[in-house]
């Protein structure tokens, strides 16, 4: 008795967005945001080109930036946690508040970082036209 075994993959195995196997360790700088719908990617000013977000291994993430001021040089250390494509960034904001961002991942590879928010505290579930998608090139 013979028994074969066949292994069939309907996608070609090249490593370009395997959220599984990728890692957020690193630092990373945005390139581009798109709002809501548009796939038109909106010109970063010259402030939000200075975001920089430094993924760690215990879950800290540093941000070089102020988020309510972007020119700002200050650095924060949030938290975050990844598991399967969500990523989720918590801020500590003032009197005892956090701000929890969650965000699916769309590509995640050796130098690229893409993200949808789909969810915040504020907000709740964000509908498509209110999303935000963000991408980032890896620093190192």
């Amino acid at each position: 008795m013979f028994v074969t075994l066949v292994f069939a993959s309907c996608k070609p195995d090249d490593g370009n967005t395997s959220t599984a196997t990728s890692s957020l360790i690193g630092e990373w700088q945005l390139t581009s945001i798109v709002f809501g719908l548009n796939t038109t990617e909106e010109p970063l000013d010259e402030c939000e080109g200075l975001q920089l977000y430094h993924y760690k291994e215990n879950n800290n993430l540093e941000l070089y930036f102020n988020p309510s001021d972007f020119c700002s040089s200050t650095t924060y250390t949030l938290t975050y946690t990844k598991e399967d494509n969500v990523l989720t960034i918590e801020y500590p904001v003032e009197d005892g508040f956090t701000y929890v961002e969650e965000n699916t991942i769309e590509e995640l590879n050796s130098t690229t970082l893409k993200y949808i928010e789909v969810w915040n505290t504020i907000d709740g579930d964000l509908p498509p036209e209110g999303r935000a998608t963000y991408t980032y090139n890896r620093v190192n």
